[in-house]
């Protein structure tokens, strides 16, 4: 349930809640004389894309989604080749507000583009009624240079030659309420028009964790949104209008007809050359009925010692910086605390017995990025039942809820994701009460849930999982444990399938400062929940210096080679590849 936070619309969006319909500020009543360029790509480039499309059917639709970038220019046209007519009077082209320009959350100019094949008009009279009716304020000067618009104009001029642009920019801080008011009021006042989000997908990571992004994203384009999730692209608020204008228009059955990466067409190989890409359109029908569950795991989070010290010098954001799109687009993300919540002096963490404390604000600045902690490990009890007591009280405060502890008491965190229910069940294996925990996990499947066990277990630095450990898992999956994902060893372990459940034996640290080499390449992991599959996601991170980072996608794949070496042979392949698919 990630959030992103925008501070230079923060006062805007103060004002916008007192003042204006929909939440919106109308500050421009006056019409434009401005022409826009659609950049310096000459007529022979999109000529060029067009002519590669090879030959297709034609698409009757009012809705699609493109990308902008135009390293995919013959995907585009593919796109705009199959659902154009000479016989649309109207486009609506939606666009995110790449560069935060303007006054105003929803944005729009009936200015015109001048494109290689002329010049594409917008729809004067549609416009000024929106912006007479208070949906949008005319701010010109934000079209200029912004791509999501421009790059896509000599698309619908060639493939809607007879049709008038209605250009929207709108920034991601719109709520829910108002991009869904939005939608429904551009099904009704434009039945017939062609509304297409323009958006790119994944940006600036690894294809190994743009897999699991775009995973989410497809999965939302199909179910006809990701209530209660940020996707990780560059335009929420772009999709979320266009899924409420599919709602209005009973227009919610995808039709995939593009997915890749900058990475995938061989255009460098560093994460943050990368981009992704979804295209496709919708048609009549209903959305998919098969929701989804999209869950992070990461391991353990230690907040004091050396990374206290770097907080100190850098910032409580400091932890997090490399962190903010790798862990956003899905419903929640899940990390095991190790260690209490207190303001009280840290003075036993460089010497055995360790005992960590962790700053309340330090712990505050985790919020935007982790949503559920489990508590079920050996140094929640490190204040004895005096901290455990007050790391509860803290993490209320803070509204970050919990699972689980040192004496295996209050194990189990419900959670409803759509139609999904799910159960988080924390279990610290060096207090055990197996029969409590076994207990959990039957009451939990009683309830109708899919069980996810959070164990901390095993011994550390082994890279394989000890006899306890295994035992213990077949004890979990004959109580009906959905999915295993483990801690502890501080390094990352195999994957196996215990009688039908999938086990991963350790993640490994997430946020620590050992310096052992060993413990340096983590895994996390992204849990799609379906009502027939369980996908999981091997999601690497380099945990050197208690700050994350993600690994290039050749470092990925050593880890990946590495994990399936220790894992069930009949896994293997699918390790190697970093995504495992197992039916329910």
């Amino acid at each position: 349930m990630k959030k992103r936070l925008y501070i230079s619309f923060g006062l805007f969006t103060l004002a916008m809640l007192l003042l204006g319909s929909f939440g919106f500020l109308r500050f421009d009543s006056k019409t434009s004389d401005a022409m826009f360029s659609s950049g310096t790509l000459s007529k022979s480039f999109f000529d060029d894309a067009y002519d590669s499309v090879p030959k297709q059917s034609h698409v009757s639709t009012r809705s699609a989604l493109s990308a902008h970038h135009l390293l995919v220019g013959n995907k585009i046209a593919g796109l705009f080749d199959q659902i154009g007519s000479p016989f649309v009077r109207q486009v609506v082209l939606l666009s995110p507000n790449h560069f935060e320009r303007g006054k105003s959350t929803a944005q729009i100019t009936d200015g015109n583009w001048q494109t290689p094949y002329g010049v594409l008009k917008t729809d004067s009279v549609a416009i000024q009624k929106l912006v007479q009716a208070g949906m949008f304020t005319r701010e010109s000067e934000t079209f200029k240079g912004e791509h999501g618009i421009s790059a896509l104009t000599p698309f619908v001029k060639r493939s809607f030659p007879n049709a008038r642009l209605i250009p929207i920019i709108l920034h991601d801080s719109l709520s829910f309420e108002d991009t869904n008011a939005l939608g429904k009021d551009l099904a009704s006042k434009f039945p017939n028009a062609v509304v297409i989000a323009s958006a790119d997908m994944s940006h600036y990571l690894p294809n190994y964790a743009a897999m699991y992004h775009d995973e989410v994203t497809l999965n939302a384009l199909a179910s006809g949104g990701c209530d209660g999730c940020e996707l990780e692209v560059d335009a929420n608020s772009v999709l979320r209008v266009l899924f409420a204008v599919n709602r209005a228009r009973k227009m919610e059955a995808w039709n995939l007809t593009h997915h890749g990466s900058s990475i995938g067409l061989g255009v460098g190989t560093l994460p943050e050359q990368n981009t992704s890409h979804i295209l496709g359109y919708f048609t009549k029908g209903k959305p998919a009925d098969e929701p989804f569950a999209a869950i992070h795991m990461v391991g353990d989070i230690m907040l004091d010692r050396d990374v206290r010290k770097k907080i100190a010098q850098d910032g409580t954001d400091a932890p997090w910086k490399n962190m903010h799109r790798f862990l956003s687009g899905s419903h929640l993300v899940v990390g095991n605390l190790e260690g209490t919540v207190s303001d009280a002096l840290s003075d036993h963490s460089y010497n055995a017995p360790y005992r960590f404390i962790f700053d309340p604000k330090s712990v505050e600045a985790m919020k935007p990025h982790i949503d559920l902690v489990s508590l079920a490990n050996n140094h929640a009890g490190d204040r004895f039942i005096e901290g455990e007591l007050q790391t509860h009280t803290e993490l209320d405060r803070l509204q970050i809820p919990w699972f689980g502890s040192y004496q295996n008491g209050l194990m189990r965190n419900d959670q409803t994701i759509g139609d999904t229910q799910i159960a988080f069940i924390g279990y610290h294996a060096f207090v055990p009460n197996e029969q409590v925990l076994e207990q959990e996990i039957r009451f939990a499947k009683l309830d109708g849930r899919f069980v996810i066990v959070y164990p901390h277990w095993g011994t550390e630095y082994a890279p394989l999982p000890d006899s306890q450990q295994k035992r213990l898992a077949q004890e979990m999956a004959k109580a009906g444990a959905d999915l295993v994902i483990g801690g502890h060893p501080h390094v990352a372990q195999g994957i196996d399938l215990v009688e039908k459940t999938p086990v991963a034996w350790s993640l490994g640290n997430f946020i620590f400062d050992q310096p052992m080499p060993e413990t340096f390449l983590a895994l996390t992991i992204g849990v799609i929940v379906k009502p027939h599959a369980i996908e999981l996601f091997l999601l690497p991170v380099f945990t050197k210096d208690g700050q994350p980072t993600a690994v290039t996608d050749a470092q990925a794949k050593q880890l990946f080679q590495s994990i399936a070496s220790r894992s069930a042979p009949n896994l293997s392949a699918q390790i190697k590849n970093g995504h495992l698919i197992f039916s329910r």
